[in-house]
């Protein structure tokens, strides 16, 4: 006669358990910080190929029709080049204070200028009474630029994601707006708002030269002055606010470093 054996399970004591529990919580608080590290370069790593396709439609579009694609009678910053999606506003007047210096404006409806301003026209989207109307900036129906679309203006996605919003706002996957500058007045340097300088001194930024010229503003001379400032030396500046969405780069402040800003010139 066979003997029954019996199997006794030991189960968990709360000890035990705690301490699985508490390894668990150390596991996840290690490799959690380094999966959104992850995460966050990854997404650094998209802005960049999206900055490097924007620059290249953008080129692409000059070839074709020997000028940029802004809309016609696009406004000029004061060094004679066009700033889209400029920085906010007071802190444009904080750099500016000695000659201030307004905002360029959409020519058609007196609003900020956005990157919208060229995404229709790169995209071969019309916009009856916006930057491509009738498809005028774009006769020739090319399209340059083909970024996911993200539906609603604002919405939760339009602001996570890379693409275009249906008002054709592109942003990088943090939601900041791409800023773009070009060299309107084919001196070939160009400058950014935020980029430029603070005027009556100079700074020096990697990635962008030291350029000196007559600043005139609608056509008429600046306080009769030559000044300096930084600026890419090509057709067109990029940049974004990076993963923190802060505006940082005022290299002549120590305290406030451009810490992960984005840029077509690193």
């Amino acid at each position: 006669m066979k003997e029954k054996i019996e199997i006794t399970r030991r189960a968990f004591t709360l000890v035990e358990l705690l301490v699985v529990i508490a390894i668990v919580a150390i596991l996840a608080g290690i490799l959690l910080p380094v999966i959104a590290k992850s995460k966050t370069k990854a997404k650094v790593a998209t802005a960049r190929f999206s900055i490097k396709d924007l620059d290249a439609a953008i080129k692409a579009y000059r070839t074709d029709y020997q000028r940029f694609p802004i809309p016609a009678n696009y406004p000029r910053n004061m060094f004679g080049d066009a700033s889209v999606d400029p920085v906010p506003l007071q802190a444009l007047a904080n750099r500016n204070a000695e000659y201030k210096i307004p905002f360029p404006t959409h020519s058609n409806n007196n609003q900020p200028a956005r990157n919208s301003d060229i995404m229709y026209i790169l995209m071969n989207d019309v916009n009856a009474n916006g930057s491509n109307p009738g498809g005028s900036r774009n006769p020739k129906k090319n399209i340059y630029l083909s970024p996911k679309e993200l539906g609603p203006e604002n919405s939760a996605k339009s602001l996570r994601k890379t693409g275009v919003s249906d008002a054709r706002i592109y942003r990088d996957p943090f939601g900041n707006r791409f800023k773009i500058s070009m060299d309107l007045n084919r001196d070939g340097y160009c400058f950014d708002y935020y980029y430029g300088s603070k005027f009556g001194g100079t700074f020096a930024e990697e990635g962008l030269i030291t350029h000196q010229a007559k600043v005139r503003w609608n056509g008429h001379p600046l306080n009769g002055q030559d000044l300096q400032y930084s600026a890419f030396k090509g057709d067109a500046m990029i940049w974004t606010a990076g993963p923190d969405r802060v505006v940082e780069g005022m290299s002549q402040d120590a305290n406030n470093p451009d810490i992960d800003n984005i840029k077509s010139w690193d």
